[in-house]
Protein backbone atom coordinates (compact mmCIF):
# COMPACT_ATOMS: atom_id res chain seq x y z
CA UNK A 1 0.00 0.00 0.00
CA UNK A 2 1.64 3.34 -0.55
CA UNK A 3 0.84 5.98 1.76
CA UNK A 4 2.27 9.26 0.37
CA UNK A 5 1.75 10.12 -3.62
CA UNK A 6 5.31 10.49 -4.94
CA UNK A 7 3.64 13.30 -7.51
CA UNK A 8 2.75 14.94 -3.98
CA UNK A 9 6.56 14.91 -3.08
CA UNK A 10 8.02 16.13 -6.48
CA UNK A 11 5.71 19.04 -5.95
CA UNK A 12 6.86 19.92 -2.66
CA UNK A 13 10.12 19.16 -4.06
CA UNK A 14 9.68 22.02 -7.19
CA UNK A 15 8.70 24.28 -4.58
CA UNK A 16 11.87 23.94 -2.09
CA UNK A 17 13.69 24.44 -5.35
CA UNK A 18 12.22 27.36 -6.12
CA UNK A 19 12.31 29.00 -2.49
CA UNK A 20 15.97 27.86 -2.05
CA UNK A 21 17.06 29.89 -5.08
CA UNK A 22 16.39 33.00 -2.86
CA UNK A 23 16.17 31.99 0.79
CA UNK A 24 16.64 29.05 3.38
CA UNK A 25 14.08 26.79 3.89
CA UNK A 26 12.76 24.43 6.94
CA UNK A 27 10.13 22.07 6.36
CA UNK A 28 8.81 21.61 10.37
CA UNK A 29 6.21 19.01 10.63
CA UNK A 30 2.47 19.60 12.22
CA UNK A 31 0.77 16.90 11.89
CA UNK A 32 -0.62 13.99 13.60
CA UNK A 33 1.61 11.58 11.73
CA UNK A 34 4.79 12.42 14.28
CA UNK A 35 2.25 10.90 17.10
CA UNK A 36 3.64 7.34 15.50
CA UNK A 37 7.13 6.57 15.04
CA UNK A 38 6.27 4.30 12.40
CA UNK A 39 4.66 7.00 10.21
CA UNK A 40 7.58 9.47 10.61
CA UNK A 41 9.73 6.89 9.57
CA UNK A 42 7.77 6.74 6.42
CA UNK A 43 7.68 10.16 5.48
CA UNK A 44 11.32 10.12 6.16
CA UNK A 45 12.20 7.60 3.65
CA UNK A 46 9.78 9.01 1.06
CA UNK A 47 11.44 12.87 1.83
CA UNK A 48 14.80 11.06 1.48
CA UNK A 49 14.33 9.83 -2.20
CA UNK A 50 14.33 13.47 -3.08
CA UNK A 51 17.16 15.10 -0.82
CA UNK A 52 14.12 17.01 1.54
CA UNK A 53 14.49 16.01 5.25
CA UNK A 54 12.17 17.52 8.81
CA UNK A 55 14.23 20.01 9.82
CA UNK A 56 11.91 20.80 13.29
CA UNK A 57 8.53 19.53 14.85
CA UNK A 58 5.76 21.45 16.11
CA UNK A 59 5.20 20.33 19.66
CA UNK A 60 1.68 18.50 19.81
CA UNK A 61 -0.63 20.05 22.43
CA UNK A 62 -4.24 19.32 22.40
CA UNK A 63 -5.18 22.63 24.30
CA UNK A 64 -4.15 24.98 21.33
CA UNK A 65 -4.94 24.37 17.56
CA UNK A 66 -2.66 24.30 14.75
CA UNK A 67 -2.94 28.01 14.27
CA UNK A 68 -1.86 28.92 17.56
CA UNK A 69 0.92 26.51 17.60
CA UNK A 70 2.30 27.38 14.14
CA UNK A 71 2.42 31.35 15.36
CA UNK A 72 4.23 30.07 19.01
CA UNK A 73 6.56 28.21 16.92
CA UNK A 74 7.42 31.29 14.86
CA UNK A 75 7.71 33.97 17.89
CA UNK A 76 9.84 30.96 19.71
CA UNK A 77 12.04 31.10 16.69
CA UNK A 78 11.66 35.05 15.65
CA UNK A 79 10.65 33.95 12.07
CA UNK A 80 8.42 36.46 10.02
CA UNK A 81 4.83 35.98 9.74
CA UNK A 82 5.89 36.62 6.07
CA UNK A 83 8.48 34.21 5.70
CA UNK A 84 6.08 31.09 6.02
CA UNK A 85 4.15 29.15 3.67
CA UNK A 86 1.75 26.28 5.38
CA UNK A 87 0.75 23.63 3.85
CA UNK A 88 -2.32 21.73 5.03
CA UNK A 89 -6.02 19.98 4.24
CA UNK A 90 -7.65 22.04 7.49
CA UNK A 91 -8.53 25.58 6.96
CA UNK A 92 -6.00 27.40 10.34
CA UNK A 93 -7.82 30.88 9.99
CA UNK A 94 -4.96 32.22 12.38
CA UNK A 95 -2.51 31.78 8.99
CA UNK A 96 -5.33 32.22 6.21
CA UNK A 97 -2.88 34.12 4.49
CA UNK A 98 0.07 32.20 4.42
CA UNK A 99 -1.75 29.00 3.88
CA UNK A 100 -1.97 26.57 0.81
CA UNK A 101 -5.01 24.31 1.39
CA UNK A 102 -4.81 21.02 0.00
CA UNK A 103 -7.46 18.76 -0.05
CA UNK A 104 -7.21 15.42 1.66
CA UNK A 105 -7.30 13.15 -1.04
CA UNK A 106 -5.44 14.21 -3.61
CA UNK A 107 -2.78 16.38 -1.45
CA UNK A 108 -0.16 19.17 -2.93
CA UNK A 109 -1.12 19.22 -6.37
CA UNK A 110 0.30 21.19 -9.25
CA UNK A 111 -2.01 23.16 -8.64
CA UNK A 112 -1.38 24.04 -4.87
CA UNK A 113 2.28 23.99 -6.24
CA UNK A 114 1.50 27.13 -8.26
CA UNK A 115 -0.45 28.76 -5.65
CA UNK A 116 2.39 28.42 -3.18
CA UNK A 117 4.92 29.96 -5.57
CA UNK A 118 2.51 32.67 -6.55
CA UNK A 119 2.18 33.59 -2.53
CA UNK A 120 6.19 33.44 -2.60
CA UNK A 121 6.20 36.35 -4.77
CA UNK A 122 3.55 38.48 -3.41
Amino acid sequence: MQVIDEQNLINLNKLIKTIKKEDNCSIILNSSWQLVNENIDILKSYLNKYDLRIDDYLKIDNQKNKGELIIEYCNKHQISFLDILVIDDGMISEIKDRLIKCDFNHGFTEVELQKAIKLLKM
